[in-house]
């Protein structure tokens, strides 16, 4: 009896082990993706001027200070006004 529960106990251990080693790998890769971008890429967050809500719902911009009554329209992935807005 004894036996059998340590049996289930070390396999739980190992199941556990494993399991957090695949999170650490995928950690690491998050982390390796992170650093390379800006040194290999030139990619940078962008600033909350740079992020525009797109929908049709309205809400609030992302620096959370200024309503947005009707989403801004979006063209070769410019912001333009709905009177500048070319079909």
């Amino acid at each position: 009896m004894e036996q059998e529960s340590l049996s289930r106990k070390r396999d739980a251990l190992n199941t556990e082990y494993h399991r957090l080693q695949l999170e650490q790998s995928a950690y690491g890769a998050y982390h390796e993706i992170e650093a390379r971008a800006p040194r290999d890429l030139g990619l940078r967050a962008p600033s909350p001027e740079e992020i525009y809500l797109i929908g049709d719902q309205g809400g609030y911009s992302f620096t959370g200070l200024e309503p947005i009554t009707t989403a801004p329209l979006v063209q070769n992935g410019l912001p333009v006004d709905a009177t500048e807005r070319q079909e």
